[in-house]
């Protein structure tokens, strides 16, 4: 099968936190991660909706609405994110392996 797999996804590397920053680092990268993807599904579910609409105009209503709602839950965790990058860098954390999951290929 796969032999070697050309990448790895450090969150951590060395297992243990350093301080404060670090674990203020990867909590947030947790919470931006769930909330883009609560986003993306709330898009999608809305996209759905509102093509399963059928000319109800009630209906075409709400899959819109929630429409909206999902992309400024989206903008909104976008700018946590970049809130979270200035926060971090302020607080001396200069690892870019903390500021975000990096893919390295």
């Amino acid at each position: 099968m796969l032999d070697y797999i050309p990448w790895d996804l450090d969150v951590i590397p060395s297992g243990r936190f350093d301080g404060f920053s670090d674990i203020f680092a990867v909590v947030l990268n947790l919470l931006i991660g769930v909330g883009i993807a609560v986003t993306l599904i709330g898009i999608i579910l809305a996209g759905i909706s509102y093509i399963t609409a059928r000319g109800d105009f009630k209906a075409i209503d709400k899959a819109k609405h929630n429409l909206t709602y999902a992309i400024i839950g989206l903008v909104l965790v976008l700018g946590s994110f970049t809130i979270k990058t200035i926060l971090l860098r302020s607080l001396g954390v200069t690892n870019p392996v903390y500021l975000d999951a990096n893919v390295n290929f």
